[in-house]
């Protein structure tokens, strides 16, 4: 979970509940907009100042952003750019089909940014390897509608060895890699290909169909396997801090979380189906866990609903469906605040006790 997320608890009334919270780290390359920050480089015709963010972006967690202004209108305007280190695992050994654990596999640039409607937004990637040349281009772009736009790339490889669809080879005659972010493709298979070896990305923002005048503003992140989970952290990398989880009315400190650490305590009986939100610094990631006691959660009879006046609820006879695992000793009710089906169809939460 990621700091202000809200999820449920399993739809089972759980005793002797416990709760478990877990560190998670989080890396980010690029430094956030600060007005002594420098590098960060303004594209030709274009003004860069760094000021603070409105109500959309302070709702991401952004305070500042970069904010360009087109000062000589053209068909096509870089914005800004920045060039950051990168590494990849060149030992295929070390570099599975699904990747690895380690860094070394994947590089994700994520940028957000706001435009005039309709102006289209570009991010750039170019991979380069040591000596300054380009190892391969990407991009991926979108049309503004004047709120936040997303605009997120990968650049990695992982080996496919001749697991590769597209292999009909012997073991010692083709060695498949897989490249992603490839000249605006996701991914591309190379026979006989090699490991990528650039050193560096540079990313390149545009906008395309922006008037003289116009104002964008943005911000940039760089995450190397993050599995998915980004959160507006500044460059360096982090850990869990100050933890704190809500269920029910009560609220639960857990601290400060290094990754792979976790913290415990006792929570008692925990309804089914009750919302927990989690509040956290650093990583501003933190993987949440329930631990307890309840009935297996497939040996359940799902009843009929007949009639719902308020918070009481009739219930009637199990469904045709599930008497036919009662072959099974499947014949316990579902406690808690669980998922039933109602007579005309929907569904919905309701009390069971």
């Amino acid at each position: 979970m990621s700091d202000r997320s809200v999820r449920f608890n399993p739809a089972l009334w759980l005793r002797r509940a416990k709760l478990r919270v877990w560190g998670i780290a989080q890396e980010q390359h690029l430094p956030l907009p600060d007005e002594n920050e420098t590098s960060w480089q303004k594209g030709d015709g274009v003004s860069l100042q760094v000021v603070a963010g409105d109500s959309e972006w302070q709702r991401l967690g952004i305070g500042k952003v970069f904010q360009a202004t087109v000062n000589a209108a053209d068909k096509e305007v870089t914005i800004a750019e920045i060039t950051t280190p990168v590494h990849f695992e060149t030992d295929p050994t070390k570099v599975g089909i699904a990747g690895t654990l380690s860094h070394g596999t994947q590089v994700i640039p994520l940028f957000l940014a706001k435009a005039p409607k309709d102006v289209r937004l570009r991010l750039e990637v170019e991979a380069l390897r040591s000596d300054g040349t380009m190892e391969s281009r990407h991009w991926v772009e979108g049309a503004s509608d004047g709120s936040v736009l997303a605009l997120q790339a990968a650049t990695g490889h992982i080996y496919l060895g001749t697991q590769s669809t597209y292999s009909q080879a012997p073991p010692d005659k083709a060695r498949w890699w897989r490249w992603e972010g490839v000249d605006g493709k996701a991914e591309v298979d190379y026979r006989e290909g090699e490991p990528r070896q650039a050193t560096q990305l540079r990313l390149r923002l545009k906008a395309i169909g922006a008037s003289k005048g116009a104002t964008m503003q943005f911000v940039g992140f760089v995450f190397p396997e993050t599995g998915g989970f980004f959160t507006t952290v500044p460059q360096g990398r982090f850990a869990t801090r100050r933890a704190v989880v809500r269920v029910g009315g009560r609220r639960f400190e857990l601290g400060d979380l290094d990754a792979g650490a976790f913290r415990e305590v006792d929570v008692g009986e925990l309804a089914g189906g009750e919302p927990f939100t989690l509040s956290c610094d650093g990583s501003k990631l933190a993987l949440v866990e329930w631990v307890g006691e309840a009935e297996g959660l497939m040996c359940h009879l799902l009843r009929r609903v007949q009639k719902v006046d308020g918070d009481e609820v009739r219930w009637g006879d199990g469904t045709k469906l599930s008497k036919s695992f009662a072959f099974y000793g499947w014949m316990a009710d579902v406690g808690g605040t669980c998922l039933w089906r109602l007579r005309k169809g929907t569904w919905g939460f309701l009390p069971t006790r």
